[in-house]
């Protein structure tokens, strides 16, 4: 058997499609009717073959753009929990910053609060100190003004006691 074939597909693509056609075939044959049933179904073997390829092609283009949508919504499911992730973070440290401002101020009004109550402390303890240096004070001062009263009670007592003595004279000397 003896096949010349001149052309036997013609292939094209338009539009993102692969199209093939079977063209028109030329088959020079010696033998019978056999030999053009065999060319026939090689034909259609070759016919089926190539719509099996096509279909396969298509099923891997489709699986691949499934694949490729899968990827970029799982890219942009990435990108969404990444500015939430940021987003929390950020959130996180302001409310850290508010939290360690916050012990701060606590542990100032603390201290101050010590102080205050160390200044108050030390205002009682001066104050006392003050007011017994002034009792102190005041009971020397007292017991000074008494001393010089009773001097001069003692002194006028002493005169009065002399005029007295003196008036009785002159009273008994007049009597």
């Amino acid at each position: 058997m003896k096949y010349t074939m001149r052309k036997l597909f013609k292939t094209t693509t338009a539009s993102d499609k692969l199209n093939r056609t079977c063209s028109l075939s030329t088959i020079s044959t010696q033998s019978t009717h056999d030999s053009r049933n065999n060319a026939a179904d090689e034909i259609r073997h070759l016919m089926h073959r190539i719509h099996d390829l096509e279909s396969e092609i298509k099923t891997n283009r489709e699986e691949t753009q499934l694949r490729e949508e899968k990827l970029q919504n799982l890219v942009l499911i990435g990108q969404h929990n990444c500015q939430k992730l940021r987003a929390e973070l950020d959130m996180t440290k302001h409310e850290q910053s508010s939290a360690e401002r916050e012990l701060i101020h606590i542990k100032l009004n603390r201290r101050m609060g010590q102080i205050s109550a160390e200044s108050s402390s030390q205002r009682v303890k001066d104050s006392a100190h003050t007011l017994c240096r002034a009792v102190s004070t005041d009971r020397i001062w007292i017991e000074a003004e008494m001393a010089r009263r009773a001097l001069n009670v003692d002194k006028m007592t002493e005169k009065n006691a002399v005029e007295l003595a003196r008036m009785k004279r002159r009273f008994a000397t007049n009597y």
